[in-house]
């Protein structure tokens, strides 16, 4: 091997070294907490009703599981060498068997709120019906079966084994190496298709939205139904462009690998084994911040989804202050504010206090 092609060699691995150690820091930190904040939101009155924001919260709650059982065993393997699948043969095959199916979840969960707004915004009757909340609890449940079944074979060919003069919880027959090249299939390049495709019917039955003849009495509830089903749209559109932007490559490249390598037994050369390994690492990343960024799309894209939000911070400062007794001591024109109170004319009229409370009363005009 050549000097130039050995330092390439340490550049490469120095690189993955490092992103190995930082990027997961952040995709644990922001993907925690914009987890949380989507169980919390979702599960508020204003959206609960909605079906597509069950499959948002579902999605939410498995996103957590995924970042820990794959995000964050993973870094503390490759930053820290601490990897507890090692322990035990169990936590080997369960570790990876709630990952993989985690990980593809994160993708499935996206299908089927597309295939929710795809209904919701059709102009048939009978498949606008098929976008209940009840519905999607049921499809919900199937789904999560349906993977926990396809991934029961990681139980039987995951076991702890000696590689290359290191223990590690690997795939022990190069047989069943042909079932970890169909498992991108149904991680990656299968949710991208059906995402593309109901994403495309989506936007198709957005714009003959305008031409729909509503019913006229309850024009309220009706227009703050049709602006929650709207504003849905646009934040599911949204991930679902972004899902497809993050699971494209890596599905792309490991189904080359796939057909290359392991179906027509074509090995990469050095060099190219290198730069497969490099990339596929970078790719990986990038697949893995799909159950991360769903907060902060949802943040951007939804004034409904904005707007509970807000009012989750208020209700927790509320409880905060008022359990502590901090209450106290927030000035009086900002206690409205923290309380999420719609006292907006004290600009205009100064505020009447009665007694020695805190209490505010604005002086009625004449």
């Amino acid at each position: 091997m050549s000097d130039s092609l050995a330092n390439f060699y340490q550049t490469l691995n120095a690189i993955t070294m490092w992103t190995s150690r930082i990027i997961p820091i952040f995709q644990i930190v922001f993907g925690t907490f914009g987890n949380i904040c989507n169980i919390i939101i979702f599960t508020r009155p204003a959206l609960r009703t909605n079906p597509c924001s069950m499959y948002f919260l579902a999605g939410s709650i498995n996103n957590t599981i995924a970042i820990y059982f794959t995000i964050f065993v993973r870094y503390m393997i490759e930053a820290w060498n601490l990897d507890i699948t090692l322990t035990s043969v169990f936590i080997c095959k369960v570790r990876q068997y709630l990952s993989s199916t985690a990980m593809a979840l994160c993708s499935w969960f996206i299908v089927l709120a597309s295939i929710d707004r795809f209904l919701s915004s059709s102009k048939s009757v009978r498949l606008r019906r098929l976008s209940s909340v009840s519905i999607a609890r049921k499809v919900i449940i199937l789904t999560i079966i349906i993977m926990l079944a396809l991934y029961s074979t990681v139980l039987i060919i995951y076991e702890i084994a000696v590689t290359y003069g290191q223990r590690v919880c690997t795939i022990t027959s190069i047989n069943y190496f042909i079932y970890y090249t169909v498992e991108p299939f149904i991680m990656g390049v299968i949710p991208v298709i059906l995402q593309s495709i109901f994403g495309a019917l989506i936007v198709l039955n957005v714009r003959s939205m305008h031409n729909r003849v509503v019913p006229i009495a309850d024009n309220a509830r009706n227009e703050r139904q049709r602006s929650n089903d709207r504003q849905l749209v646009k934040m599911h559109l949204i991930q679902v462009l972004i899902a497809i932007l993050l699971l494209s490559p890596y599905a792309i490249q490991v189904t080359y690998y796939s057909i290359t390598v392991t179906m027509l037994k074509r090995p990469l050369p050095m060099f190219d084994q290198a730069i497969f390994v490099f990339t596929l690492n970078l790719e990986r990343f990038f697949a893995t911040t799909n159950p991360v960024i769903s907060f902060y799309l949802y943040t951007l894209t939804g004034p409904k989804f904005r707007s509970e939000f807000k009012r989750c911070i208020q209700n927790g400062l509320q409880v905060t202050l008022t359990a502590t007794d901090l209450i106290r001591y927030v000035p009086i024109r900002v206690q409205p504010i923290v309380q999420g109170g719609n006292q907006t004319n004290t600009t205009t009229s100064q505020p009447k206090r009665t007694g020695r409370g805190n209490n505010v009363q604005p002086i009625q005009r004449q």
